[in-house]
């Protein structure tokens, strides 16, 4: 699973302690749960789910769906904690400036639709609630009634970023050293195990993995995921040309090795336990400045020291805590010397992994995540009666022109119909 569908997960399991719990998702999976409900959707089941709900708690609600549940008066939780906007100007990055530009206003609609009609918002830290604030200002979402009511105003937007399980790790079976052809049980293993994104930089670690071969040949270098296996995702290059600028130095399933599949949600402990160092590097933009990096909190989980870029929250936690090396972003020979020092140096890595273990029992989900569950249990609608339906059905018709335009410069006219279709239609 991706993040999105992990945090949701975690979300169904802890609030199904107190609700009755539904989780809507938009694709077959063989994941089943005794704590919880699981509907595979479309427009119309999940219309359905909604009207028998006392609370909708959504990332990206389909804007056909908004106007119900304004009618309907249904309190919304939308959760801010992927600034997707700002992601969007990283998408498509290989693509002419007009698709660019379609996107990102596609992306920016989107956003507007979900701050207009959501009740409670979550994000992920202090910079996404400074940007998301202003949103809401801009929106007219943010008036004296709810400074009255709240001056933090924290219940209109709360931090619940990611969290990681109460239980530690424990591994259950081999999976790479020494299974792995391309992987001795002596190497030193750095992981990668989030998602190539395009904006992610990777490419600055495989050049500095170029470096640490020529000085260790038992350094090895693992991404966990390769394409991504969502449908409903535009593709990125940012994996193909991981693997390309592999291949060109002569690292490709010698000292780089790349999964081709995502690892099951329910295996990854067991590759993130063989691993030594986890390790996420991204280049200096505006989405580092508000990024929030889920797949490090895996790596405290499973108490890994980390070498991540520098930037972003993720990066202030690892420095603070000391949980890992903080480099500077797009410096291809520190980050080479900050995995030899490591490599090097088997006591630095057990004061890291010290560390880890006590700062993991701080990031739960049960502790991360109170302010939702706060919301759950006291929910109230506090949009701004003069927005009804009509007039977010009418945004919402607007932002699906731009969307299906969009998908069929994509796509093209066929695929983008059937794509629409089994969006919309009941499921047979």
């Amino acid at each position: 699973m991706g993040g999105t569908a992990i945090r949701y997960w975690e979300f169904a399991r802890l609030l199904s302690r107190w609700h009755d719990v539904t989780l809507a998702v938009p694709n077959e999976t063989d994941l089943i749960s005794p704590a919880f409900s699981i509907l595979r959707y479309n427009l119309s089941l999940l219309k359905r789910a909604i009207q028998h709900s006392d609370v909708v708690i959504a990332q990206r609600l389909d804007p056909l769906l908004l106007p119900l549940v304004v009618k309907l008066k249904k309190p919304v939780a939308i959760d801010l904690y992927s600034p997707y906007p700002i992601e969007s100007l990283s998408w498509l990055v290989h693509k002419n400036l007009h698709l660019r530009t379609l996107f990102t206003a596609v992306e920016v609609s989107m956003a507007k639709l979900q701050l207009r009609a959501g009740d409670f918002f979550m994000c992920a830290n202090e910079r996404q609630r400074d940007f998301w604030i202003g949103a809401l200002m801009a929106l007219g979402r943010i008036a004296p009634r709810h400074y009255d009511r709240d001056p933090t105003l924290l219940n209109l937007i709360g931090i619940v970023p990611f969290g990681i399980p109460a239980s530690p790790p424990r591994q259950t079976r081999a999976v790479l050293k020494g299974v792995d052809r391309r992987i001795q049980a002596s190497d030193t293993l750095l992981i990668w195990n989030g998602g190539l994104w395009s904006w992610m930089d990777p490419l600055t670690l495989i050049r500095a993995m170029a470096e640490v071969s020529r000085i260790r040949k038992d350094v090895k270098l693992f991404f966990m995921g390769g394409k991504n296996p969502n449908p409903n995702l535009f593709e990125m290059s940012m994996a193909d040309r991981a693997v390309q600028l592999s291949r060109e130095l002569n690292l490709l399933d010698k000292v780089v090795v790349f999964n081709e599949n995502w690892i099951p949600y329910e295996e990854r402990h067991n590759y993130l336990l063989e691993s030594d160092i986890g390790v996420s590097i991204h280049p200096c933009h505006v989405e580092t400045r508000f990024s929030y990096r889920t797949r490090v909190l895996d790596c405290i989980w499973a108490h890994l020291p980390s070498i991540v870029s520098d930037g972003d929250a993720t990066s202030t936690l690892i420095a603070e805590k000391g949980l890992g090396v903080v480099v500077s972003s797009g410096d291809v020979h520190g980050l080479a010397r900050a995995i030899l020092d490591l490599a090097d140096n088997p006591e630095t890595l057990s004061a890291f992994r010290e560390n880890n273990a006590r700062a993991a029992g701080e990031l739960t989900w049960e502790k991360v995540s109170i302010p939702l569950q706060d919301f759950c249990s006291n929910p109230r609608v506090l949009r701004d009666g003069s927005l009804g339906p009509g007039s977010l059905y009418a945004r919402g018709v607007v932002h699906y022109l731009r969307r299906g335009f969009l998908e069929m410069r994509m796509n093209g006219v066929r695929e983008t119909f059937e794509r629409i279709c089994e969006r919309t239609f009941p499921v047979v």
